[in-house]
């Protein structure tokens, strides 16, 4: 469900505009359609509902139904979603995770993939640990 400002200064702030937005596509994202009125009702505390939903809609985020005049998401961020997806490799994604885990636990991490009898190494976040281990075996798997 949407955030709710802590207290006054929040709500008047850029930050908030934009997290009220953010909220706004979350709770957009609930519904197939939904009315402003219903919308500002679930997110609580959204001001400037109808603005944001203007301002979505001439973005391309959001589409009013000539029907009933209810909103609704568009793909818009699916393509937005998709373009980040073609771009961002394996590797990046297990970039990033290696590195979570080796903050975790303090040592140096890989990741692996298994290929046939051997794993082939992905990735590799090192720490300031004396200790590491380089090792290279086939795969074993045991049934």
């Amino acid at each position: 469900m949407a955030e709710v400002a802590k207290n006054d200064d929040d709500a008047k702030s850029p930050r908030s505009s934009s997290v009220e937005l953010l909220n706004l596509i979350e709770e957009l994202a609930q519904f197939d359609r939904i009315g402003v009125t219903r919308l500002s009702r679930h997110l609580v505390f959204c001001r400037q509902c109808h603005r944001m939903l203007r301002v979505l809609e001439r973005t391309g985020f959001v589409e009013q139904l000539s029907d009933s005049k209810e909103y609704r998401l568009t793909l818009r961020l699916f393509e937005i979603g998709c373009q980040i997806a073609n771009r961002t490799t394996m590797r990046d994604v297990v970039a990033v995770e290696i590195e979570r885990l080796a903050q975790q636990v303090g040592l140096t991490t890989s990741v692996g993939v298994l290929v046939d009898d051997y794993v082939l190494y992905a990735g590799q976040s090192r720490t300031d640990e004396l200790i590491s281990l380089n090792l290279a075996a086939p795969a074993v798997a045991h049934r």
